[in-house]
């Protein structure tokens, strides 16, 4: 959806995917597989020089010496979704396995290079973009909210006449910072509350549903039947007290109330305050306190559907106009040689 609004101001994209398999993409994209960061891999050097951009961007990525070619070759601007270090760290802490140790340690001591030869920086929120991990090495840094298509997502969300309240998360197994063991808790306080559990695998409570891993068609069919959606609750878990999370958009796109444990970039942007977006701080508060914030925000917006002005500010106009801005004042401070 980035790349069809970037085309359609008259910008020429290509995407390079590295992936294990090296499949073909659905896409279009040129696709390579994904075997070692400690060589340069030539076809995808030799594919971008036929391509000759002005500018690269990328997504962080550990260290690798393709990357280090590609980053010595072009203007580069890099975008950075979390504070890497501490989210290895934490995983590290939390599982005990040697690989995020290792990663850790790459991302700690070899991150300053892929920065420093970066020409550029986005981040993902406007705390990431002043922090001093990002700030130190004098580059151009600017926060910009992910977005999407808002348009291409049908309204999902209806009022319902059903007596219970049907909660729904979406998340990923090994990810602590989703705060899954804080749904938990809350369920426990809240019994009359029915939470659903989408991409996970557990036990469950008698008010906690894990459905583990289900494709678009099943769990959207799950959706028409809940209220409100939930985001990640505890990115304080990766040092980052603001986020913007591309699922809370689509449950954004889709009509729905959310719940969040962090200050979402978007709504900062947009100075609004929606009555229909609920920040917990279970950093700051203590359970019960947040139990029964939930509780009361549940029952006035079991039923709101969120209106199409108010999805502007997560939407690829608002953030994408921001992105192309900055990619030419990168492109015409770095001069055109």
């Amino acid at each position: 959806m980035q790349v069809d609004f970037w085309r359609q101001k008259g910008h020429v994209v290509e995407i390079f995917c590295t992936n294990f398999s090296g499949n073909k993409s659905d896409y279009g994209f040129k696709c390579y597989s994904d075997f070692g960061r400690f060589f340069i891999r030539r076809d995808i050097v030799k594919d971008l020089s036929s391509f000759g951009p002005d500018i690269v961007y990328f997504r962080y990525s550990a260290f690798g010496f393709t990357l280090l070619k590609i980053l010595s070759q072009y203007k580069c601007i890099g975008e950075a979704n979390t504070f890497e270090v501490e989210e290895f760290w934490g995983l590290f802490k939390k599982y005990k396995r040697i690989k995020f140790f290792l990663l850790w340690l790459a991302n700690k001591y070899l991150r300053p290079i892929i920065i420093l030869k970066s020409k550029g920086l986005v981040t993902v929120t406007h705390q990431m973009a002043i922090a001093d991990s990002n700030k130190l090495y004098n580059k151009h840094v600017i926060g910009i909210p992910n977005g999407i298509n808002t348009t291409k997502y049908k309204t999902l969300k209806r009022p319902s006449t059903d007596s219970s309240t049907q909660l729904f998360f979406m998340g990923s197994p090994n990810q602590p910072w989703h705060g899954v063991d804080l749904i938990e808790a809350l369920a426990k306080e809240l019994p009359h509350i029915e939470f659903h559990i989408v991409g996970l695998e557990g036990e469950g409570l008698n008010n906690v549903h894990y459905h583990g891993y289900l494709k678009s068609d099943k769990y959207m069919k799950l959706l028409e039947n809940c209220h409100i959606c939930i985001g990640s609750l505890a990115l304080f878990r990766n040092g980052m007290d603001e986020g913007s999370p591309l699922k809370v958009r689509e449950y954004i796109a889709l009509g729905f109330p959310v719940v969040v444990g962090y200050e979402d970039t978007s709504i900062i942007d947009s100075g609004m305050n929606y009555s229909w977006f609920k920040k917990v701080d279970f950093k700051g508060d203590s359970l019960a306190h947040i139990a029964k914030e939930l509780d009361v925000f549940c029952s006035k917006s079991k039923d709101f559907v969120v209106s199409e002005e108010d999805k502007y500010f997560f939407s690829l106009e608002h953030t994408e106009g921001k992105r192309l801005s900055f990619f030419d004042d990168v492109y015409r401070l770095q001069g055109e040689g």
